[in-house]
């Protein structure tokens, strides 16, 4: 079995990206720790999620599957190839960490009870500055969204796309930017806030 190397490109991706080594980031390849989230047609180049512990985030490893070379690596948020589910995300985390899981494929729903998953109402908010620090909110909308994966959703493409949706609609002024996105849950004296750890939108 051939193990993992990299091109001058992904070694370097690595070095300004991680805070692994290219080293660290080969034994998880070799060791099969990383969900699988397709190919790229005829260039058997595939594309590997896996969970960096000391970046607490995501990134995607293309590598030629015949010579196992890495190409390039990218953090989860800039990989448009394929939507990522909280599933994926779930499940490379889980694997980085050694934990024992049953990995239905990534592109597919996992399994469900009979009632479905339990679900919130997400209503995100966003913090709007000026250059004299006066602030304002806009609402960003809403959408469901599963309990479970409610640490995920800073990482999840698909509450990404909406927001960016959602601020192409919103007015700006000059001098004005988007300083923090909140989202929250649950009504009255229950409702549960999260601060978005949205890097590619601010």
């Amino acid at each position: 079995m051939l193990d993992t190397t990299f091109t001058e490109h992904a070694f370097k991706r690595v070095s300004e990206r991680l805070h692994l080594s290219p080293e660290e980031v080969a034994q998880l390849l070799n060791e099969d720790k990383y969900v699988p989230l397709g190919k790229d047609g005829s260039s058997k180049r595939v594309h590997k999620l896996f969970y960096s512990e000391p970046d607490s985030f995501w990134f995607v490893a293309v590598q030629d599957e015949v010579t196992k070379e890495v190409v390039t690596v990218l953090p989860v948020d800039y990989h448009h190839r394929w939507k990522v589910s909280g599933d994926a995300l779930s499940f490379a985390r889980a694997r980085t960490r050694g934990e024992q899981i049953s990995l239905p494929h990534p592109m597919l729903p996992g399994p469900e009870t009979e009632s479905g998953p339990e679900m919130v109402t997400l209503r995100f908010l966003g913090q709007i500055i000026n250059q004299k620090c006066k602030t304002r909110t806009v609402g960003l909308g809403r959408m469901r969204y599963e309990l479970r994966h409610l640490d995920l959703v800073s990482y999840d493409s698909a509450v990404q796309k909406f927001l960016r949706d959602q601020l192409e609609e919103v007015p700006f002024v000059e001098g004005e930017f988007l300083e923090e996105i909140h989202a929250y849950y649950g009504k009255g004296g229950n409702k549960k806030y999260m601060n978005l750890q949205l890097k590619t939108l601010l």
